[in-house]
Parts: C-alpha cells; structure tokens; sequence
C-alpha cells in the first residue's frame, strides 16, 4: 500500500515541495495539472474495496493492463478478475449492490452500475476486460464459452447466504462446480500455452463433457474443505460440507471423511478417461481438475 507513498515523493521532486494541504488532502503549491495526478496518484493508492490487503485501486489495474502483453496473459487476468469477484460477492457486497452489478454483467452495460461503490466499478471493468479477451481468444478456436454464468453462479451463492438457506448437496454442487471457475480457468491456461490441440480441447471442454463436470465437482469439494476455516470467519454461504451435514444427519468430521471418499473416486474416474483423450484435453482436464486445490 505504500505505491502511493513513492509517487507522492515523486511529485514532490518534480514539481515542489509544499506542506499545505487544500481539497482532499492535494498540495496547494501544485499546478493545476500537477494537483490532478496527484488527486489521481491518492485515489490509485486506496485499497480496491475496504479492507482489501491485496491490491490497490491503482496496482489491481496495472497487472490487468501489463499481463495483457505478457505471454499467459489471459490466465494471469482470468486468476484476477474472478479472484475480485469473488471476494465481492463473497464478503463485500450488499445484496443490493450485488443484484445491480449482476445485471450489469449480464448485460454488459456500464449504465446499471451507476450508483455503485467505486470497487464495485473497477470489478466491473476488470471482469469485462477479461470476459471481451478471453471470448475473442476462444472464437478464433472456433468455440464458444458462457462466461457470465461464473457470475451467475457467485449472485445465487449470495442469494443463499442472504436467506441462510443450506440446500440438498446435489442442487450446491452443480451450481458450485460452475462458481469454481475451474472449467473457465482451464481453458485460460491452455489458450495461454498456445498448445498445438488447443483447438480441439477448446471445442470439446465447453460442452461439458462428464469428466470436465467431475474435475469441477471435485476441484470444489476441495476447495471447501480446505478453505472452511478461513471461510467460516465471516458470513458465508453454506459449503458442501454443512449441505453433507444436513442432509445426511451427520458431523463435521464424518462429512469431511465422505466428501473425501466422493474425491478419491472422482480422481479414478478422471484417470480412466485421461487414457482416452489428447494431450490438449488432459490438459483441459487436469487443469480444471487443480486449479482450486
């Protein structure tokens, strides 16, 4: 958080040093333009949404803007943009605010987040700027991936939260393993390797074939095993492990134990028909599979 520490000393340097403060904390020894960037530099060095102890406004922003030239480049943004959705339907925002920017993806209109907090506004643009790369990658493979749904499927998350409804483990698990990002985060990494079968493996993931759905299956009971504690800080949609624990009457660790079982057969499952495809659909498979472990 300190970036907008060393463009002030920065500023300083270039245009003079002055210790008066007037609006919002600029200089008033600054010119004009000088105050501008420097009203920019202290928006830039705010967290991207409160309590944010990742990125700054203007750091989150930079990465997106520099892996775009970099090679793997859409995975690097893919890994940014969802991570910040996620933590704002995870923890951040209001149901209201969520339903507005929920539209707003869905329909691809800035319009609807008008009104919203400024962190809100910056996912937005993140996601878009990734969904618009990613989709223009993919329609030169000659495929096709729905996106949105990953956003669709964090807003029903919220939804549940909000009711504190805890539903059956298979009507959370179809729905979880598309908010695992893990399909759409596979595909990123191949079309970042430039993989001589990336064609093929790009035509035949989005159409969810059975062992993509269990690598997503599995990659999200993992991930809320691993994750519960941590999760479980702060209101949160109930995992797969308290739908377990419900549904079935048992404990915590007795759910734990069955989910683990339910991975194990999973993985030989995913084995078997690892033998039957190309190198560029095993990656696809093994990707998904990993990502959220």
């Amino acid at each position: 958080m300190g970036l907008g520490n060393e463009f002030e000393e920065m500023i300083r340097n270039a245009y003079g040093n002055s210790n008066e403060s007037g609006e919002h904390g600029v200089r008033k020894g600054l010119n004009d333009d000088a105050r501008k960037f420097y009203r920019l530099v202290k928006e830039g060095g705010e967290a991207l949404y409160p309590d944010c102890k990742k990125f700054t406004r203007l750091s989150f922003n930079g990465l997106i803007s520099t892996n775009l030239v970099q090679f793997g480049g859409i995975l690097a943004n893919s890994i940014l943009a969802l991570s910040v959705s996620d933590d704002l339907y995870d923890a951040y925002g209001t149901m209201d605010e969520l339903n507005t920017y929920t539209k707003a993806i869905e329909r691809f209109d800035a319009d609807c987040i008008k009104g919203l907090p400024g962190y809100s506004k910056i996912c937005y643009n993140a996601c878009v700027k990734f969904f618009r790369e990613f989709g223009d990658e993919i329609v030169k493979q000659g495929s096709y991936y729905d996106f949105k749904t990953s956003v669709l499927a964090y807003h029903q998350e919220a939804v549940w939260r909000d009711k504190n409804y805890v539903p059956p483990l298979k009507e959370y698990l179809m729905n979880g393993s598309i908010s695992s990002c893990a399909c759409l985060l596979g595909l990123s990494s191949i079309l970042g390797m430039g993989h001589a079968d990336t064609i093929g493996a790009c035509k035949w993931a989005p159409k969810e074939p059975k062992v993509v759905l269990a690598a997503e299956k599995m990659s999200r009971i993992i991930n809320d095993i691993v994750g519960y504690e941590e999760e479980h800080s702060r209101p949160h949609v109930a995992t797969s492990i308290e739908c377990y624990m419900k549904e079935y009457g048992v404990s915590k660790e007795e759910a734990v134990v069955k989910l683990y079982e339910m991975i194990e057969d999973t993985w030989k499952d995913i084995n078997k028909e690892c033998l039957r495809h190309s190198v560029g659909m095993i990656l696809i498979i093994t990707s998904t599979a990993d990502f959220n472990n």
